[in-house]
């Protein structure tokens, strides 16, 4: 296997991990936070591009598509790096077509009472109550 893919791997998996941890622990600030996100157009473009860069500098890299399973997930994600990220700087909708995004409900909330139900289902960002 190529040392390319093991740092690669290693990489995500400690980032993940410790990411998925720290939003465990910290449940409502990371909703809060992605509620927050996708409201804020500016700084959703601005992340987009950095995650972007991460991408592609991944694609670039580490385009592998053959030589068993680790290769192909790392080039996978690299490949949903870019593929999100760019879907996150295009607009998230016009007046005449609103964002079909729904924001993750709030902990604690049914999911009849998520704002993206209680708003009609266009819930997202650049939309007014």
């Amino acid at each position: 296997m190529m040392p390319r893919t093991i740092f690669l791997a290693r990489l995500l998996g400690l980032f993940f991990l410790l990411t998925g941890i720290a939003m465990l622990i910290r449940r409502d600030t990371m909703v809060a936070t992605v509620m927050a996100l996708l409201r804020d157009e500016p700084l959703l473009f601005a992340l987009g591009m950095s995650a972007l860069a991460v991408g592609l500098a991944m694609v670039l890299m580490h385009n592998v598509w053959s030589g068993g399973v680790l290769p192909v997930v790392v080039t996978l994600l690299g490949w949903t790096f870019v593929i999100r990220s760019w879907g996150d700087m295009l607009p998230a909708s016009t007046p005449d077509k609103p964002d079909t995004r729904t924001p993750m409900p709030r902990p604690g909330c049914g999911v009849g009472d998520s704002p993206a139900i209680s708003r009609g289902g266009a819930a997202g960002r650049r939309t007014a109550l």
